[in-house]
């Protein structure tokens, strides 16, 4: 849905053909990363898709592996000298140009945790971040004054979810486990790979024997033997999106709790259900997305090439099959907002939109009419973070900086590299 070339703050990018089910384990590279939080794309191969200049990643994905490498020497989080940051506070990850490392600064754009990491990612709820030490290219989690809180690295890392556990792959280990906030093992590190859990405490892992993957509770018992091919998350509405055993693993269908399914493979992609009720897949027959309940009727014919799932507004971001031009349609596939822009993303709390104008191919803002309200004068825009502000591009110097909602500058551009504002929450 972008046609213009861009260096995207975080970037992922995933070795696969399409994708899968849901948001797996994140696959990092050297200085990427994706924000889950953000809004979703799902994107069709089309004859020339080589050719087309896309930034933003897919998101729906197989379990792969990619291999971690690091060319610096720079000093670890250790000698890190607590700034006065405290509990409410944003603060954002953003890379010095000089370095090139990720550090975090605050709202006046001034390194509080100074410029150190290869990947450094968003404060989650918990208090605690993912960064990567740029000497020994493994993770950790640091708190707000840039410590080392569990005193220890791990071969890899990720945000800790609501039930209090976050996936890891230890130090030394070619398996995946779970963490509590003491940072030790309470799952051990089992399994092939493995995904977040999700809000009902149950996580898909793919079991080290077999190669093939189930799902988990808390306990790290399976629930639902390991038989497919990937899996995703159980949304509100109790299923779960999986991609089938061989030899049907290029389709997808939907399971309940039990393991069975609801809806039969016979999508070549899908996602899973949104909170709004709704899911994006693409049809075997037209290759095109379309959105689906959880009977498995289109309530949105397959009309699209790229399409985003629907908010909590009950909008959703897609691209015109003909035109390639995206727009926004409600849950009937009626356009709210007509096909004209050559990129976009989903409404921010705020009640604006990034978007990218078809003409200048830049970005600018707009309202729910669809009518700008900061003109399309920058490179590359973020969505608007909880404090007002939005991680923008220049598009002179390609430097990133921060505009408030009146689409002026509050940060000025000269980070190679930034992140959305998060806020500083209280540690579990």
């Amino acid at each position: 849905m972008i046609k213009k070339s861009m260096t995207v703050l975080l970037l992922i990018v995933f070795s696969i053909s399409l994708f899968s089910c849901g948001i797996p384990l994140k696959v990092r590279k050297d200085n990427e990363k994706e924000d889950a939080d953000q809004a979703r794309e799902l994107t069709v191969p089309s004859d020339n898709e080589e050719s087309k200049e896309t930034t933003r990643a897919t998101t729906i994905m197989t379990f792969s592996e990619t291999e971690i490498t690091a060319e610096t020497t720079r000093e670890t989080t250790e000698d890190v000298k607590p700034e006065n940051v405290e509990v409410g506070d944003y603060l954002a990850a953003a890379v010095e140009p000089e370095s090139e490392l990720w550090g975090y600064i605050n709202e006046k754009g001034e390194f509080v945790i100074r410029p150190q990491f290869s990947e450094a990612y968003t404060f989650s709820k918990g208090g605690l971040a993912v960064v990567r030490d740029a000497k020994t290219s493994k993770y950790m989690y640091i708190n707000s004054a840039g410590q080392n809180v569990f005193g220890k690295q791990f071969e890899d890392a990720y945000d800790f979810t609501p039930n209090g556990l976050a996936c890891v792959m230890p130090d030394g280990v070619n398996y995946y486990g779970y963490i509590d906030h003491s940072g030790d093992l309470v799952i051990d590190a089992i399994f092939e790979n493995a995904k977040d859990f999700g809000k009902d405490g149950i996580a898909c892992v793919r079991d080290a024997e077999t190669g093939m993957c189930g799902y988990i509770n808390e306990s790290g018992k399976y629930i639902i033997e390991p038989m497919f091919s990937d899996g995703g998350w159980f949304a509100t509405n109790g299923l779960a999106c999986v991609r089938a055993a061989p030899p049907f693993d290029m389709l997808h269908g939907y399971i309940n709790k039990k393991g069975n399914y609801v809806i039969e493979p016979l999508f070549d992609a899908a996602d899973d259900f949104s909170d709004y009720g709704l899911t994006r897949v693409v049809d075997p027959l037209k290759g095109l997305i379309g959105f689906i309940n959880e009977t498995g009727a289109y309530v949105v014919p397959p009309l699209f090439s790229d399409a985003y799932i629907f908010t909590d507004d009950g909008i959703a971001c897609v691209q015109e099959a003909e035109s390639e031009l995206c727009g926004y349609i409600d849950h009937r596939g009626e356009y709210v907002i007509e096909p004209t822009f050559a990129g976009n993303n989903a409404f921010a709390e705020n009640g604006l939109a990034s978007v990218q104008d078809a003409e200048s191919l830049d970005w600018g803002f707009i309202d729910r009419t669809g009518k700008y309200v900061i003109d399309p004068v920058f490179w590359w825009a973020d969505d608007f973070a909880k404090n007002g502000m939005a991680a923008v591009q220049d598009t002179k110097t390609k430097l990133y900086g921060y505009i408030d909602q009146s689409g002026e500058f509050v940060i000025a551009p000269r980070y190679k590299g930034a992140s959305p504002f998060a806020e500083i929450l209280p540690p579990k």
